[in-house]
């Protein structure tokens, strides 16, 4: 009897060892996805040499392979930052257009070593950014990292690059339409709310925004239906003769249904204006979601990033964290059916668009998840962030933007069934708290 019970509390202990240890890893897994997208946030968007310089060892060395036939380059710590110094001078003297790295979804991974020591793998593609052209496809390749735990921090102390293809000579091309008709109606009212830009014609503009329409833009804050109006009668007013005018980047249009309601659009835009006799211009992105009553579209949110960046880097190192953070514990209350986390975690008013269920608001959007709880519940069901994935903006005043992909799984005779969507997050931050007040998912 003892025996017995012995193996049974062995049993367990070892259940319990392995449960413990499986969750430290996928904890380290997220602290590396993270500091990946901060070191490449760092090099590509916020020039932060401090943030670089942090998150390298002292002794870290860069191989990268050239294949069969070429040389496996190396450079030490002080040459790859020397690089990095030297493209952030040639992109200010305007010497070469600017890159941004993405992680492929699904491809970052790690194997610890040690409780000090671990391998991080993924893909990697690296863009060029040029104004009104859609992102080119300049490099594809693997990489290998080894990290070192030093005192509570964690640094990279080595990385290898391999599978090295820079013979892409491609544009990224958007998804074929998923509902055509549909795809053709929105494309057809972002011409014709553009042409009224152009045009500069408030008659139009005011009849195409809906008179509760939202505007979220990363470096000018929130605005009301009023404000807009006003802030673009302003903008009309200063660039009477400076030949203002918008165009949609060839290629970038995605359109998605939001059952019952109306349609989401998803794209990259190219403002010019003439300055000293030359044109000024600049590529950002957008999400907008239009309301369709009979035959009559209208806008009623929009979100607009990619700006320049009306804080810090230090503070978007910070609010980059925070969001990581808030998403984090948006997973845990998830996979744990911590349904009052839920209810916390979501602003009363919020505003839920999905392309396959419409429209919710908090009261039905809570009742989403308990419903899929009792649906779920014994299925093993997970929510968690594809690594890489993740960009935040800040949103003026308001809170931020989060873009990232999502996985959710479930166990389906035995086995994971797993789909993946994307989604944006609208964060609000009021009297110290986060909580999201928009939500815009598709992809189903």
């Amino acid at each position: 009897m003892k025996s017995t019970m012995t193996l049974r509390l062995l049993f367990v202990l070892n259940a319990a060892l392995l449960v413990s240890a499986a969750h430290a890893q996928q904890e380290l897994k997220n602290l590396l996805a993270t500091k990946d997208s901060l070191l490449y946030g760092a090099i590509f968007t916020h020039s932060n040499i401090s943030v670089v310089e942090n998150m390298l060892a002292k002794d870290w060395v860069f191989y990268q392979d050239q294949g069969y036939a070429g040389p496996t380059n190396s450079q030490s710590r002080e040459t790859y930052i020397a690089g990095i110094q030297k493209m952030w001078e040639q992109e200010k003297q305007g010497q070469g257009d600017p890159m941004r790295r993405e992680v492929v979804g699904g491809s970052l991974d790690i194997f610890p070593v040690n409780s000090h020591e671990a391998i991080q793998i993924g893909t990697q593609h690296f863009y060029l950014v040029k104004k009104g052209q859609k992102d080119q496809l300049v490099e594809e390749s693997k990489f290998y990292r080894v990290w070192h735990e030093d005192q509570g921090d964690w640094k990279m102390a080595r990385e290898m690059d391999y599978l090295y293809n820079a013979n892409l000579n491609s544009t990224v091309v958007a998804p074929p339409p998923v509902n055509p008709p549909l795809y053709n109606d929105i494309a057809h009212m972002d011409s014709a709310i553009f042409d009224a830009f152009n045009t500069q014609d408030m008659e139009v503009i005011k009849k195409t925004f809906a008179k509760d329409a939202e505007f979220y833009q990363d470096n000018d804050g929130f605005k009301g239906y009023d404000q807009t109006m006003e802030g673009f009668a302003s903008m009309f007013e200063r660039n009477k003769n400076t030949g203002l005018r918008r165009l949609l980047v060839p290629g970038s249009l995605e359109v998605y249904p939001i059952k019952d309601y109306g349609a989401i659009e998803i794209g990259e835009h190219q403002f010019c204006h003439k300055e000293n006799g030359r044109d000024d211009c600049g590529t950002f992105k957008f999400v907008i979601i239009w309301k369709k009553r009979d035959s009559t579209w209208q806008l009623t949110r929009t979100i607009s990033y990619g700006h320049t960046s009306p804080i810090s880097p230090a503070e978007a190192v910070e609010l980059n964290h925070s969001i990581a953070g808030m998403d984090s514990l948006l997973s845990t209350a998830m996979n744990t059916q911590n349904l009052e986390t839920l209810k916390k975690v979501f602003s009363p008013d919020v505003a839920f668009y999905q392309d396959n269920e419409g429209v919710e608001n908090y009261q039905q959007t809570i009742k989403d998840f308990k419903d899929m709880f009792a649906t779920y519940g014994n299925s093993g069901l997970t929510r968690s962030l594809v690594p890489g994935s993740l960009q935040v903006y800040p949103i003026k005043g308001y809170g931020a933007i989060e873009i990232g992909r999502h996985q959710f799984c479930h166990k389906e005779n035995g086995q994971d069934d797993c789909g993946a969507f994307n989604f944006v997050h609208v964060w609000q931050r009021k009297d110290g708290e986060w909580k999201i007040a928009r939500v815009v998912s598709y992809g189903h």
